[in-house]
This record gives structure tokens, C-alpha cells and sequence, in this order.
């Protein structure tokens, strides 16, 4: 796939550990495409920090069983708050999210909150709390508290890449904790047994039809509230943040 972001994990059995390695520099063609031509202008913190949470998520779904999807939802603690959204599937092959700013509710403390659907129809949800404002604190603290195991994340200052460290039920708890995780794939004496690779790219199916159903379930006195005296409304994907323009007529004969 063309533009995706790529992940590699290997099994170190010795250590009970997975390596991982991470590169996004063709993906962020698409999203920063996407940015551009229906979100907009982000504010360099915001850019950032969802780009720093998709590469978390992207090491998330890959040590993950296959069959699933999952959201993460993280409120953070600023002066203006704001909340980042993510979602994906490593069997379907996609990560898109964005920021949401407008209408946020003040908060003291860093939240994230994860949800995952499973093929079999079953769904989970959970939250934890963080006083990190950090995105790789706050995920490593969520795996600490959701997973009950340990995952180290460092960021490359310098190019568009990643790694990760996750531990597996039997880990090396010493090793782990000592390691330098920028040194991972340097260390010779390690055996090594590939596991998988992930493409994941930014792609959002949506559509003003798929919204449509939506608009149709609330009231007429609430559509009427929400169009005023305007012809055309401002919907947004909940996804990947794309905006349409749904006219009143649209929902003809609802509102006529």
C-alpha cells in the first residue's frame, strides 16, 4: 500500500519481550494532505501531539490479536483543553484521528479513555488518569494500569521513525528496566524471531450519507435549533475530523 505507516515486530524469546520499529514519513503525506484540504490549520502543539499518539496507537495495534478495532479518546490537561481521537485496525489496515478543540470542557487531569470492538460483536471500554501531560507517559501509564504490563516508546528527534520495547507476561524485569530502548536493534547477541509486520494508512471512508442517519434521529425541533436560519449545516466526521455541508433540503421532508 502506497503512503502507509509501517510497523516491524520481532519476539526476543530470551527476554519474553516485543521489539518494534516504526516509520511514518510516507503516511504523513496523507494525513498533512488531509489536514490541509478539509480540517485545516493546526495549532504546532496540537499537530504533534495526535502525530505522537498515532504512533502509540500504531505500536498498540500491532502487538494486539487480530479481529479487532480500537479508539482512544485523550482529554488533556491545558490552559484552552483540548481532547485528541484516534482509531484503527491492523486487519483493516487504517489509523486516522484529529483534534478536537471547539467546546471542550475544562479538565485537571490527563484522561484516556480506550475502547475496542472486537469481530466476534463483543466490545470493552476503560479510562485512566495521567499526570503526565506527555503522550508516551500517558500510554505507557495506560498500559501499566489497562494491561497490567509494561511498554517503553521513544520518539526520533531527528527523522519520522519510532521504537518500542512491550513487555510479555514472562518478561526479563531487570533487562527491561535497564535497557536503552534506542539500542534495541544494536544488540548482536539477541535471537531474534520475526512476528509481523502492519501498513496502516490514513484513510477515512466517510461520507454526508453515512452522517445522514444520524441528522435523521433527532428531532425536528432540535434540527430546526441547529439550522436557524441557515440553508446549509456543518457537519463533522467524528473520525478523521473532515467537514461536510449538509443543506436543509437534504433532509426533506423532515424539516419541510
Amino acid at each position: 500500500m502506497e503512503n502507509s505507516l509501517v510497523t516491524k515486530s520481532e519476539y526476543l524469546p530470551a527476554r519474553e519481550v516485543l521489539s518494534l520499529q516504526l516509520d511514518m514519513s510516507q503516511y504523513l503525506l496523507d494525513y498533512y494532505v488531509h489536514m490541509g484540504q478539509h480540517v485545516g490549520s493546526m495549532e504546532k502543539e496540537h499537530d504533534d501531539n495526535l502525530k505522537t499518539l498515532i504512533v502509540c496507537f500504531a505500536f498498540h495495534l500491532t502487538v494486539r490479536p487480530p479481529g479487532e478495532t480500537h479508539a482512544w479518546t485523550l482529554h488533556l490537561h491545558a490552559e484552552t483543553p483540548y481532547s485528541l481521537f484516534v482509531t484503527g485496525s491492523a486487519e483493516n489496515n487504517f489509523i486516522v484521528g484529529h483534534v478536537l478543540s471547539e467546546n471542550i470542557r475544562h479538565t485537571d487531569v490527563n484522561t484516556l479513555h480506550a475502547q475496542i470492538s472486537r469481530s466476534q460483536g463483543e466490545a470493552s471500554k476503560s479510562s485512566v488518569q495521567c499526570e503526565s501531560s506527555k503522550i508516551t507517559d500517558i500510554v505507557e501509564h495506560y498500559y501499566l494500569q489497562s494491561e497490567q504490563l509494561p511498554i517503553r516508546i521513544s520518539l526520533s528527534q531527528n527523522t519520522d521513525t519510532a521504537v518500542a520495547i512491550a513487555a510479555m507476561p514472562e518478561y526479563d524485569t531487570e533487562w527491561f528496566a535497564a535497557l536503552d530502548i534506542n539500542t534495541l536493534a544494536e544488540l548482536k547477541n539477541e535471537k531474534r524471531k520475526d512476528i509481523k509486520s502492519c501498513m496502516f494508512q490514513f484513510s477515512c471512508d466517510c461520507s454526508p450519507d453515512k452522517l445522514l442517519p444520524f441528522l435523521r434521529s433527532i428531532s425536528d425541533e432540535e434540527l430546526e435549533e441547529l439550522y436557524g436560519n441557515d440553508e446549509e449545516l456543518t457537519v463533522n466526521c467524528p473520525r478523521c475530523g473532515r467537514y461536510f455541508l449538509i443543506s436543509r433540503n437534504t433532509l426533506t421532508p423532515t424539516l419541510n
